[in-house]
């Protein structure tokens, strides 16, 4: 099984995490840069993506210790995948050096993409 992390720019808020069991195509889920940080200090999440640390002594919960646990579900099937943490940490490290936290909202370009929308729904419509 093949774990991997992406992450865009464009898309500052969240990660995409691509998981390859060999099996069946590959899945990819796309949840919160935020979600998969806090993850690795303590649990975190309360939809379909939740994440908590996995710590090589279990009495202690610190980040870099173990592996962080992230648990996928849909309405189908639940699915729980480790990482280990170092990995993932050195990971997010790099994400926040190309967009620091608080600053993502400066990337998006709502107004942009609104009018790109409304745009392309006129032309459906055959309105101006």
């Amino acid at each position: 099984m093949a774990l991997a992390f992406h992450y865009a720019t464009g898309d500052p808020y969240s990660v995409r995490m691509v998981l390859d069991t060999g099996l069946t195509p590959p899945v990819t889920w796309i949840f919160a840069r935020d979600l998969l940080s806090e993850g690795l200090m303590r649990p975190a999440g309360l939809g379909d993506v939740q994440t908590w640390p996995v710590p090589l002594r279990p009495d202690r919960l610190e980040a870099g210790d173990g592996a962080v646990h992230i648990r996928i579900s849909s309405p189908e099937a639940s699915t729980v995948v480790s990482a280990p943490a170092a990995p993932v940490q050195a990971f997010l490290d790099r994400t926040f050096e190309q967009v620091p936290a608080g600053s993502e909202r400066h990337l998006l370009r709502v107004d942009e993409s609104l009018t790109c929308l409304m745009t392309a729904r006129r032309s459906e419509d055959g309105t101006a």
